[in-house]
């Protein structure tokens, strides 16, 4: 796993993609396109809308519990993404995902 700030990382592709559902705070900080979450969770639905609009590139996807509290959305990451980072403070925790 990265050891890295993550939102701070000059090693990530500037044409990434980060779905988030914290778009402005990782935006600023990432420099990087954001784009939401589905409205409601569909993995599928996740899934098809980036392999039809994100060809060619690096798509992350941001996962933090403190605003997001579904356990499925973690699990389904968890499952089928490969996670490049994480960040344990007490009770929040936050992940990013690669998707490939």
């Amino acid at each position: 796993m990265m050891e890295t700030n993550f939102l701070a990382d000059t090693s990530i592709p500037k044409n990434s993609v980060v779905i988030t559902n914290q778009l402005p705070i990782v935006h600023y900080y990432s420099q990087k396109e954001v784009l939401p979450y589905p409205d409601s969770w569909n993995l599928d639905m996740l899934k098809n809308s980036i392999d039809s609009t994100n060809v060619d590139r690096s798509v992350y996807i941001f996962f933090a519990n403190y605003d997001m509290t579904d356990a499925k959305i973690k699990k389904d990451l968890d499952d089928n993404f490969k996670k490049v980072f994480e960040c344990s403070q007490g009770w929040g925790n936050a992940a990013i995902y690669k998707y490939e």
